[in-house]
C-alpha cells in the first residue's frame, strides 16, 4: 500500500516554515471513503504547527473560494478522495499551477460542485492561492453510515505525516 503513495504528478517543493499555509480538509463525515480529507486535516490540526491554518469543508466545492480569498497563505494544500478507478488508496499529489483541469475528468469528485471545477472557476476570478497542492486518495466506498475502506485508512497516517513534512521543509 505504501508504494501508492509515491504516485506523484508533480514531486513536492519546500513550502517553508515560515511562510504561512493552509490546510484544507475536504469530505463528508457520514459517506465511508469520503471523510478522508476531513480525517487527515484534523489529524494535522492536532499538531498545531506554527504558521499553519487548518479548515474543515463539508460543502460544495464553491465554499473554497471564501476559504481561499480570506485566506493569506501563500500555500494552500487540499486533500480529498477521488473517484478516478485507480486502485483504491492510491495518493496523488498535484501542484495546482502545473495542471489545467478545466478539460480533464480524472479527479470526479463526490461533491456537486466538483473541487477541479472550483480550483478552474478560482483560477478564472482571481482568487486561486498562489500556489495550491492536491493530496487526493483513491476512494472505494461512498456509503451513507459506512467508515473508511481499508485501503483509505492505511494512507491516512502516511498522507499526515507526507503533508507535515512539506510544511515544515
Amino acid at each position: 500500500m505504501c508504494a501508492a503513495l509515491h504516485h506523484e504528478a508533480n514531486p513536492p517543493t519546500s513550502v517553508g516554515a515560515s511562510s504561512e499555509t493552509l490546510v484544507i480538509g475536504v469530505g463528508n463525515n457520514d459517506r465511508g471513503d469520503d471523510a478522508f480529507g476531513l480525517i487527515v486535516a484534523r489529524r494535522i490540526a492536532d499538531r498545531a504547527i506554527p504558521h499553519v491554518t487548518v479548515l474543515t469543508e463539508q460543502r460544495e466545492g464553491s465554499a473554497l473560494f471564501s476559504a481561499w480569498e480570506q485566506s493569506a497563505a501563500s500555500v494552500s494544500m487540499l486533500i480529498d478522495a477521488m473517484s478516478s478507478g485507480a486502485q483504491p488508496g492510491t495518493l496523488v499529489r498535484l501542484e495546482v499551477a502545473a495542471q489545467d483541469f478545466a478539460t480533464q475528468d480524472f479527479l470526479a469528485s463526490t461533491h456537486g460542485l466538483g473541487v477541479e471545477h472550483a480550483i478552474e472557476l478560482a483560477r478564472a476570478l482571481g482568487v486561486l492561492p498562489p500556489r495550491l497542492v492536491l493530496y487526493l486518495v483513491e476512494g472505494e466506498q461512498y456509503d451513507l453510515g459506512a467508515g473508511l475502506s481499508t485501503g483509505v485508512e492505511a494512507t491516512v497516517n502516511p498522507v499526515v505525516e507526507a503533508i507535515c513534512r512539506e510544511i515544515q521543509s
